[in-house]
C-alpha cells in the first residue's frame, strides 16, 4: 500500500483511479482546457472522484494535480505540485534533429505506463530509441518526494539531460 488510508476511499482504489486518471489526461495526449490566464486544464471524474491537473507554461512550467471527492461536497484530498521544464535550450535540440515536441511526445509514452505500486508519474525507467526517462521518489513525513528526468544520446556515455522536474505529493484532508 502506498498511501496511507483516508476517510475518502479506500487506497488501493485511489492509487488505481490515479492510473486511470494520468493516462485519460496528460499522457493520452488530448488537448487541455486553455483559461484566460494561460493555464492548461485537465479534468477526469469517475464515480465520486474528481482528477484535476492544472498547469502554467510551455517548454518550463509549473502546476498542481488533486483528487477530490464529490461525496464530502467536493472536498480536495489529495496534491501534487510539479516544476520542471526542458533544461537543455531548444535551439541545441538541432544538434540530436530532435524537436521540442519531440521530447514531450516521448514525456507522454513515459507517463503511459504509470503504475498502482508508485502512480505519482512515469515508471523507474523507461526507454525507446535514443530516449531514456527515469523518476525517483520517496516516502517522507507527510507524503512523497519525487524527480523525474529525461536524457537523449546514443549511448550511456553520451546522452545529455534534456528535461527535468520535482514534485511533492500527499494527503491534505
Amino acid at each position: 500500500m502506498v498511501f496511507p488510508e483516508n476517510p475518502y476511499v479506500d487506497s488501493d482504489r485511489f492509487a488505481k483511479f490515479l492510473v486511470s486518471a494520468k493516462k485519460a489526461t496528460y499522457a493520452s495526449g488530448v488537448k487541455p482546457l486553455w483559461l484566460a490566464n494561460g493555464a492548461h486544464v485537465f479534468q477526469f471524474q469517475e464515480d465520486n472522484l474528481v482528477y484535476s491537473d492544472v498547469y502554467l507554461g510551455n517548454t518550463h512550467f509549473a502546476g498542481a494535480e488533486s483528487v477530490a471527492s464529490l461525496t464530502s461536497d467536493g472536498t480536495v484530498f489529495w496534491i501534487l505540485h510539479y516544476h520542471g521544464g526542458i533544461i537543455t535550450p531548444p535551439d541545441e535540440f538541432a544538434i540530436f534533429t530532435i524537436t521540442v515536441a519531440d521530447l514531450f511526445t516521448f514525456l507522454q509514452k513515459a507517463l503511459m505506463n504509470v503504475s498502482e505500486k508508485h502512480p505519482f508519474r512515469g515508471p523507474s525507467f523507461f526507454k525507446e530509441g535514443l530516449w531514456r526517462y527515469n523518476h525517483w521518489w520517496m516516502k517522507n513525513s507527510t507524503g512523497f518526494n519525487g524527480y523525474e528526468a529525461i536524457w537523449y544520446g546514443p549511448d550511456e556515455l553520451c546522452k545529455t539531460k534534456v528535461y527535468e522536474l520535482h514534485f511533492h505529493c500527499g494527503l491534505i484532508a
